[in-house]
C-alpha cells in the first residue's frame, strides 16, 4: 500500500512567513532520496535550496514555479512506500528495539563489523532548514555583573558666553 508524505515549506529562517517557488530539481515520478536538493527557493533574504526530507518516488508537486507560498502550506508529495509492501512496524528515530540491527549498520569487508553510517552515529539524523537541533545541556552565557559607575569628574558649569556685536545690529 503507497504511503504519501506531503512536505510542508519549512520556516528558511529568520522568521520568515512565505516564499516563491524558484526552481523545482524534480518532476512528477522521479525517484528522490533524503537531503537530495529538491525546489529552490526565493525568500526576502536569499534563494534557499531545500532537501528532501523523505526517499521514494515524486506523486505530485503542488506549488508551480513563481508561486509564491506561505510557510507550513504543502508543496510536494512524496511516495515513500512505491514498492506497495505494507510499512513494518518502526521505531522512532534513532531507537532500535532489543535484539534489532540497527538500519544503517553494513557489514565492513575489512573489519566485517557494522559501521554506523553519519547520519545514525549523530542520533538525529538529517535536519531540514529551519528546523535546527537541541544539543543537551547548552546554557545561555552569564551576564556580566554591573560594575559600579566610576566617579565621574565634577563638570564645571561653563560660563555664558558674552553677547556680540552682529552685524547690522544696533547697540
Amino acid at each position: 500500500m503507497p504511503t504519501f508524505e506531503k512536505f510542508n515549506l519549512p520556516d528558511a529562517g529568520e522568521g520568515l512567513t512565505e516564499a516563491e517557488i524558484v526552481h523545482w530539481h524534480v518532476a512528477v515520478g522521479d525517484a528522490v532520496t533524503v537531503n537530495q536538493t529538491i525546489v529552490e527557493i526565493e525568500t526576502a533574504k536569499s534563494l534557499v535550496e531545500l532537501p528532501s526530507p523523505y526517499t521514494g518516488v515524486v506523486t505530485e508537486i503542488l506549488t508551480p514555479e513563481g508561486t509564491t507560498v506561505e510557510v507550513g502550506v504543502p508543496i510536494i508529495v512524496v511516495d515513500t512506500d512505491p514498492g506497495g509492501t505494507a510499512p513494518a512496524p518502526t521505531a522512532p528515530a534513532g531507537v532500535v528495539p532489543d535484539g534489532a540491527d540497527a538500519p544503517a549498520a553494513t557489514a565492513s569487508p575489512q573489519t566485517g563489523t557494522g559501521d554506523a553510517t553519519p547520519a545514525a552515529s549523530e542520533g538525529s539524523g538529517s535536519v531540514l532548514v529551519g528546523y535546527g537541533t537541541v544539543e543537551p545541556g547548552t546554557a545561555r552565557r552569564r551576564r556580566r555583573a554591573a560594575e559600579p559607575a566610576a566617579a565621574a569628574p565634577a563638570a564645571e558649569p561653563t560660563a555664558a558666553a558674552p553677547a556680540t556685536d552682529r552685524p547690522g545690529q544696533a547697540t
